[in-house]
């Protein structure tokens, strides 16, 4: 089992969107893929990335959204606008994806734009700027692995 946390709620968005198309394409009958992505409008990428040419999709939907990647087979679930710097959105996702996978091996990617000397995730599109604190996200990570009765073989 392999969750991807690919939190786009700040100036990557475009980044985080890129890797979930590709994600999206994957195909395997022996890995599962979960994944949350939380997107933000591109004009909001804009006003923070000013001097960038940043494109637009066809794609325009916002908020976060949660997949499942099994045989090929993509299913998700819209949960709405989420604060993805929140310890507890990063705690239901992983017991989410461990109580959905009978894998025996697990790996967990976080990608986001973190300030490494205050914290590792940010979320920029609520009423002020959410960073959750490294502690709070080896909290949460330890947590729903303790929780799920499962580990972590792998994580970036």
């Amino acid at each position: 089992m392999c969750p991807f946390y690919l939190d786009g709620n700040n100036e990557i968005e475009p980044e985080i969107y890129s890797a979930l198309e590709l994600l999206l394409q994957f195909k395997s009958k022996e890995v599962d893929l979960f994944i949350e992505v939380g997107r933000e409008n591109r004009e909001f990428v804009k006003v923070i990335r000013p001097l960038e040419n940043i494109c637009d999709v066809k794609d325009k939907w916002t908020g976060v959204r949660r997949y499942n990647i099994k045989d090929g087979v993509v299913n998700h679930i819209d949960l709405g606008k989420r604060n993805m710097a929140h310890p507890k959105e990063l705690y239901e996702f992983i017991c989410w994806g461990l109580k959905n996978s009978k894998a025996k091996y697990n790996a967990l990617v976080i990608a986001s734009h973190g300030f490494s000397f205050v914290g590792g995730i940010t979320d920029f599109t609520f009423d002020v700027p959410y960073v959750m604190p490294i502690e709070d996200m080896c909290y949460s990570i330890n947590k729903a692995l303790l929780d799920c009765r499962k580990r972590l073989d792998l994580f970036f």
